[in-house]
């Protein structure tokens, strides 16, 4: 198993240079906001690495073209050490409010200002508000 090699070269790298950090700032929160600073600079580059790597495989074709698959879970290419899936869901259905108001305009006379005035009445929220928390180095 490879996961556990990577696991003690992230936890070598990450003592590292919480070492480092030590030099610009001894105090415990500094400890910790550098600690944090490493997991997403870390989540950053390996999003980035990954997303790279991804395309070349496609691009190389050692990875299957996924624009024929359909719904369900698909195998997308392997090696003897690794294998790489996909899962694919139902397309998202949304609602044509312009279409919509046009069927009921000719099914029930209902005219466009009213349709749209209900729909809007309607709305609710769906949840809390986005937060975005960001850390740099100074």
């Amino acid at each position: 198993m490879l996961k556990p090699v990577l696991v003690n070269l992230i936890t070598v790298a990450l003592k590292a240079f919480l070492e480092q950090s030590k030099k610009k700032d001894k105090t415990n929160s500094g400890a910790l906001f550098a600690e944090w600073f490493f997991w997403d600079e870390l989540e950053t580059l390996a999003k980035n690495k990954g997303e790279t790597l991804r395309k070349k495989l496609f691009n190389d074709g050692l990875l299957k073209d996924m624009g024929e698959l359909g719904t369900g879970s698909h195998e997308l290419g392997e090696t003897p050490g690794f294998i790489a899936t996909v899962k694919i869901t139902e397309k998202v259905k949304t609602l044509d409010l312009q279409m919509a108001a046009g069927n009921l305009l000719r099914s029930h006379r209902v005219p466009l200002p009213t349709f749209l005035a209900a729909i809007e009445g309607a709305r609710l929220p769906t949840g809390a508000p986005r937060k975005t928390i960001t850390i740099l180095e100074r």
